[in-house]
């Protein structure tokens, strides 16, 4: 029983091509949230491949882990509707892992959950 779900979930990821969408969703998000991170100093950086990604933020006089600020951005998605992670050694980081068959009108809501986040966290 175990073999035959490992094949179909190992045909669903070849038939619905998850490796290119997986492929091309990183991409919308990296371009989606790029000028945000670069117009930001308390984020350090935006990192990852594909859909695995993570945002680090920092104290911006000392580019010090600021796990305070990750927390509430964590906080801000989950009230725009997005569920993120927190981790990272200093609990500095968001990882951001959506479904392999994310659609682009999801990943674009994902998105504008995280501008909307950014943009809280710069009013307060």
């Amino acid at each position: 029983l175990s073999a035959a779900a490992g094949n179909a979930t190992l045909r669903a990821v070849i038939d619905e091509d998850m490796q290119g969408n997986a492929l091309a969703r990183g991409k919308q998000l990296t371009a989606g949230l790029q000028a945000a991170v670069e117009a930001n100093d308390w984020i350090a950086e935006l990192r990852g491949k594909g859909l695995m990604q993570a945002l680090e933020f920092v104290h911006p006089a000392s580019n010090e882990a600021d796990a305070g600020r990750a927390g509430e951005f964590l906080e801000a998605c989950r009230i725009h509707g997005l569920l993120v992670g927190k981790g990272g050694l200093y609990g500095n980081v968001i990882r951001i892992a959506p479904m392999l068959n994310v659609s682009a009108i999801e990943m674009d809501e994902a998105i504008a959950a995280m501008l909307a986040a950014i943009n809280d966290l710069n009013n307060n």
